[in-house]
């Protein structure tokens, strides 16, 4: 306690170099939540509009972001009509439904003339109280022969379609089918892409996936991951904070630019914290030698110079916690003004937790060779 009051003195007394330092952690911990976060946006795509609501994820093992395209049957589950009905039964369980990702071609006429590549989601509507399951406008349950669909803003205006029009959709850019638009949902959520939402039967309908009722994966509000690893023993079961990890953990370019931005940011930091802790001990070299004098050990200076280097970069890491919110809705707004679409941040409080980590962890690694160095001051030489 006496160590940490002496270093929020010492911080206190270089002012403009304090703050000059603090801003520069805080840039460096903000710009690195800022694009893990935006990574996992872009990663969890469909997922992250139900972060919210949604308890567990059961994802199959090996499944990525290239899915939608490469409709590869071992990263998919397998029987999802069948294993939802038993989730359901649960009455722990408040609702669940699988999920379908696809990419397809969408056109506002049926000859497939200039059709546009969007983002299909296949869903049953009413089976759990989240969008787009719960979608006004579609019929309940999953009936195959409905052609309903619902839209977001972004296909509405490529298309140029409204409530109530009919669009073309289908794998393919000559295997178009009619569908009608029950709603279009004007969501942040579903701003980033294209999307078009189907019921479950009719997009494994058109996509090839009805053999084997397969989906990419089922969210579940409710219920427990013991009963739902029971029911897909060979998948994975996912909390809230575990689908954010694994989201970035599962996919390598990801994973690779998170530690690079991470490495780079604990090397600013260091650079900076380490300056100014560096020159904050050449300052203080004759107040170190007093302290000795009056009986204060080396061990005491040494954590001394430890607390005001960790203080720096917790105060640090906490500024650009809180900047890297507000620099997330500054981005949200700049992309939605320039391209009428709301880039999708997914920055949950794990994520701040983990910023704010790496500052610290960067600041202690900056404090113990300036602590060092301050042992070694020699006292007659300061004494002259």
């Amino acid at each position: 306690m006496y160590s940490t009051k002496i270093a929020l003195l010492n911080l206190g007394r270089r002012r403009s170099r304090t703050a000059f330092t603090l801003l520069a952690i805080a840039v460096a911990i903000a710009m690195t939540i800022l694009m893990t976060s935006a990574g996992l946006g872009l990663k969890e795509g469909s997922s992250a509009m139900y972060a919210q609501e949604v308890d567990y994820w059961i994802v199959p093992s090996g499944s990525g972001v290239t899915d939608p395209i490469t409709n590869s049957e071992q990263t998919m589950l397998g029987r999802v009509h069948q294993s939802v009905e038993r989730i359901i039964e649960n009455p722990d369980v408040n609702g669940a439904s699988p999920v379908l990702n696809r990419v397809l071609y969408a056109s506002d006429c049926g000859d497939g003339e200039g059709p546009k590549a969007i983002i299909g989601i296949g869903v049953i509507p009413g089976s759990i109280d989240v969008p787009p399951v719960s979608s006004e406008g579609f019929t309940p349950g999953d009936p195959d022969d409905t052609h309903e669909a619902v839209v977001n803003e972004k296909t509405a205006r490529l298309l140029g379609v409204h409530t109530g029009d009919v669009i073309y959709a289908g794998e393919s850019q000559t295997s178009l089918q009619p569908f009608t638009i029950v709603n279009v949902v004007a969501m942040p959520e579903y701003s980033l892409s294209p999307v078009i939402v189907l019921h479950l039967s009719e997009l494994q309908n058109i996509t090839g996936n009805r053999e084997g009722d397969r989906a990419n994966q089922i969210i579940v509000s409710g219920g427990t991951k013991d009963f739902l690893k029971s029911i897909y023993p060979d998948a994975i079961v996912l909390s809230n904070t575990e689908s954010t990890a694994y989201s970035i953990i599962s996919d390598k370019k990801i994973l690779a630019t998170t530690i690079a931005v991470v490495s780079v940011s604990i090397l600013i930091c260091i650079l900076f914290i380490s300056t100014t802790m560096i020159m904050s001990v050449n300052e203080k070299q004759k107040e170190f030698a007093v302290m000795r004098a009056i009986g204060i050990s080396d061990a005491t200076i040494a954590r001394i110079v430890l607390s005001e280097s960790i203080l720096l970069s917790l105060i640090g890491g906490i500024a650009g916690a809180f900047l890297s919110i507000g620099g997330r809705a500054i981005l949200s707004d700049i992309g939605y003004r320039l391209y009428e679409t709301r880039i999708p941040m997914v920055m949950p409080t794990l994520l701040l937790i983990a910023g704010i980590g790496v500052a610290v962890a960067a600041g202690a690694v900056s404090g113990i060779f300036p602590a060092i160095t301050c042992r070694r001051l020699d006292i007659t030489r300061l004494e002259r």
